[in-house]
């Protein structure tokens, strides 16, 4: 038996060592053994490379304010294991996850004498779908990697939402853009609606032709529902929604052109789901946009420093950010920290940086994927960055900023953009 916090994050840490493996045939197993809960549980399914977090956080807003009962599976689960799992925006309590867990571990330890070995992933899937069951009214599942082979893709969904492709994961995924709208598009299931955003032609006909073969009814960005007359207006993006039978005017608090179209697929997703008979009132639906935020998505963390967190991960998530930047801030008037996994496209997004912001600073931060200074220095004709090696550095440079009135903006993987903010949030205490 599990009793604590602490003796879950090491059974779970021993669980990691097993590293990630793809295909369904263990969560298969596992689901067999608790008689499929995810069959009938009804789910918005997300899947695509940078935007499902936020397009998430856009429906929770909604079914959460229209007095439904929502459960959300995010990734990665930040600060702790827990939040992967959230009963409306809060996550689960650690005495119904460990009830939960506890009861499954003699099929875990089953499987692992037939040498089935359930990862740490396949085991959180089955926990989250049991807790769903009996708890929600609505679920939204956004996948963890990929889509056809991920562990979400056990699910039966209302409607699936691709948001955008681009390049991720690729030693998972592979290298092309073809490859991974494969994975993606793995999520699309036969009839059921799918939502598709702006992406890449290559990655667009993979998907279109997924949903296709599927017959499944195809919303795409552009077409069917479109974004226009976009603008900025005291802290809020106000933008006009149209779609082939209705059209409204929405406002948003995210910034940035980007969670303009990830709010654009989440309104898509709330017209059908008025369609399949849920009470979603329109006068409730703007109000619920306007107050709908997300963690670590251009976060306002301390406002003496100002200090920002921004999740932005990998080459495109880098793009979006120095969009968002160059609308909101005054580049000369900004630092950047950035602290990033080295399986990403790494050079290429430092590259991005330099060429809008040039003298950036780089950080580690505690975890095995992260880049190290041997792995900044290992990057040629790396000049333009600047190390942080300590703790006492860091408040020197946010110090130095502060002096002469610049923003300071954390930038990278979630982890690295999470610990930063609960580093600073504590410092402050």
């Amino acid at each position: 038996m599990i009793r604590n916090m602490e003796e879950l994050q090491e059974f779970f840490e021993e669980r990691r060592k097993l590293g990630i493996q793809l295909g369904l045939e263990r969560l298969d197993y596992l689901l067999d053994k608790v008689n499929h809960p995810e069959r009938d549980l009804p789910v918005i399914h997300i899947a695509g490379t940078n935007g499902k977090g936020s397009t998430l956080s856009y429906l929770r807003q909604v079914m959460m304010d229209a007095d439904y009962t929502v459960g959300s599976f995010v990734s990665p689960g930040l600060p702790t294991l827990l939040d992967h799992i959230l009963l409306n925006d809060q996550r689960i309590d650690v005495e119904e996850f460990l009830a939960i867990l506890n009861d499954l571990l003699p099929i875990i330890y089953e499987m692992d004498d037939l040498e089935l070995n359930p990862s740490e992933y396949e085991i959180l899937m089955v926990v989250t779908l049991l807790f769903f069951k009996d708890n929600v009214d609505i679920a939204l599942i956004e996948t963890a990697m990929g889509g056809r082979d991920d562990i979400t893709n056990c699910v039966q969904p209302l409607l699936t939402i691709i948001t955008n492709i681009s390049y991720d994961h690729t030693q998972f995924l592979g290298s092309t853009l073809k490859d991974i709208a494969t994975h993606k598009g793995g999520i699309i299931k036969r009839n059921i609606p799918v939502i598709i955003g702006e992406m890449h032609e290559e990655a667009l006909s993979v998907v279109k032709e997924t949903a296709s073969k599927n017959k499944s009814p195809i919303y795409q960005y552009g077409k069917e529902f479109q974004a226009t007359n976009i603008r900025y207006d005291e802290g809020k993006q106000v933008f006009v929604w149209q779609s082939t039978i209705d059209k409204k005017v929405m406002e948003i608090s995210m910034l940035g052109m980007h969670q303009v179209h990830n709010a654009s697929l989440a309104l898509m997703a709330c017209e059908l789901l008025i369609e399949q008979g849920f009470n979603l009132q329109e006068s409730q639906l703007i109000a619920s946009f306007r107050k709908a935020s997300l963690s670590y998505r251009m976060e306002k963390i301390s406002s003496n420093p100002v200090v920002y967190v921004d999740g932005a991960h990998n080459e495109a998530g880098i793009q979006q950010f120095i969009q968002t930047v160059d609308k909101h801030f005054l580049v000369k008037d900004v630092v950047i920290v950035i602290g990033v996994f080295k399986d990403k496209s790494v050079k290429r997004m430092l590259e991005l940086l330099k060429d809008k912001f040039g003298t950036i600073y780089a950080m580690e931060f505690k975890h095995p994927r992260s880049m190290k200074k041997s792995d900044y220095v290992a990057l040629n004709n790396q000049d333009f960055i600047e190390i942080i090696e300590s703790q006492s550095t860091l408040y020197q440079v946010i110090a130095e900023a502060t002096k002469k009135d610049k923003n300071i903006i954390f930038v990278g993987s979630l982890h690295f953009v999470s610990f930063i903010k609960t580093l600073l949030t504590n410092s402050s205490k």
